[in-house]
């Protein structure tokens, strides 16, 4: 039969005539796919297993890491043995963080203590406003049409009811919250105990850990690790910094504002709504805009107005300095970061919940570098 007849079937060909070229990119896309799953699975499962019980290692590992160049410094400067200045720096770290949580727990304790005090009669108070805001809401629905105010006034009675066992159920949970924080006591003393102690036998070794890490990888692989570290740390240094700026010009103007409205616990309100500005998605607004609302049903008009200028102003000035700390390279999409607290929240916890974001963030850089190919860039 003449090669060309066409009677004859010939596979479709690609560019080099070999016909190849169709099953070859089928192959590349579901090996890809293939690959990406298992890395995905084999992050979770180390997020969920492995992630808790090498938490302290991990940590002493990169505080080691960061304070290798004032132990090489001193080493060579003082002309002192390695293991004596890392002894030295460890020590001093140690009486640092030990200092600082100290204070931390000491005020937290105080805070807590008097927050404690107040809580019963902060809790009637909840109960007042609550029963202000029914008032308010039942006479909004009397002035409903007839036909739906039967309806209205049995979902209200509902609500109310629900609303007025808050308070109990709030109490009840703070008290049984304290046995279970004792429980977890030993678990915790004994990983910031492993923390210390690692760190001090990972310090005074570092050259030959990190010697040993890197003959692990083979030499072509090494200057792409390389890069990787670098520009995840640039990420993410870069993103700290931002956020930690913008929290605290957050925190700076809500707590002018709490003080100047004189409202109990300025300080304490205004460092809580500005960490919860700091989580993906969620804004001054969670806080601030529920808050205005029921003090604008409760009669109190001008704190809800003021409430409302703070959580414009806040907003106002965070929109202005955001774009020029935080790069568009390092942000995401509200849907993106999301859908990514969910399966955080889903897959470990709260921790996963707010880590989760982050983690997308650097694969979303890792992607738009070239170092991985989960999804197609412009």
């Amino acid at each position: 039969m003449p090669k060309n007849s066409k009677n004859c079937y010939y596979p479709a060909q690609g560019p080099t005539g070999d016909g190849k070229t169709a099953g070859s990119a089928r192959t590349r896309f579901i090996t890809g796919l293939l690959k990406t799953a298992a890395i995905l699975l084999a992050l979770w499962l180390a997020a969920k297993y492995l992630l808790g019980p090498a938490l302290p290692i991990l940590l002493s590992l990169l505080l080691a890491r960061l304070i290798e160049p004032a132990v090489r410094f001193l080493s060579a400067k003082l002309r002192l043995r390695r293991g004596f200045v890392s002894a030295v720096c460890c020590l001093a770290v140690t009486g640092a963080i030990l200092l600082l949580l100290f204070f931390a727990v000491s005020r937290g304790l105080r805070e807590l203590s008097a927050f404690a005090g107040e809580l019963p009669g902060l809790l009637g108070n909840v109960s007042g406003l609550l029963g202000r805001l029914r008032g308010a809401v039942v006479r909004t629905v009397v002035a409903a049409p007839p036909d739906v105010q039967a309806w209205l006034g049995e979902v209200i009675s509902g609500l109310s009811a629900r609303l007025s066992a808050v308070p109990g159920e709030l109490m009840g949970r703070l008290m049984s919250a304290a046995p279970e924080l004792l429980s977890h006591a030993p678990g915790a003393v004994l990983s910031v105990v492993t923390f210390f102690i690692s760190l001090f036998f990972i310090s005074g070794s570092y050259p030959s850990i990190a010697a040993f890490l890197a003959r692990q990888v083979p030499e072509e692989k090494r200057r792409t690790l390389s890069n990787v570290r670098r520009d995840v740390l640039a990420v993410l240094l870069r993103w700290l910094r931002a956020e930690c700026i913008l929290c605290a010009l957050t925190f700076a103007e809500l707590s002018a504002a709490f003080l100047l409205m004189r409202i109990d616990y300025a300080v304490l309100l205004a460092l809580v709504t500005a960490l919860i500005d700091m989580l993906p998605v969620l804004g001054t607004g969670t806080v601030l805009i529920p808050w205005a609302l029921a003090d604008l049903l409760t009669g109190e008009p001008l704190r809800a107005l003021t409430l409302a200028v703070t959580y414009a102003v806040v907003t106002l000035a965070r929109s202005i300095a955001e774009p020029k700390l935080v790069g568009s390279q390092t942000g995401l999409p509200p849907a993106a970061a999301l859908a990514a607290m969910y399966a955080g929240f889903r897959a470990v916890g709260v921790a996963g919940m707010i880590l989760s974001p982050l983690a997308l963030m650097v694969l979303r850089q890792l992607n738009a570098k070239g170092y991985i190919r989960l999804w197609r860039v412009p």
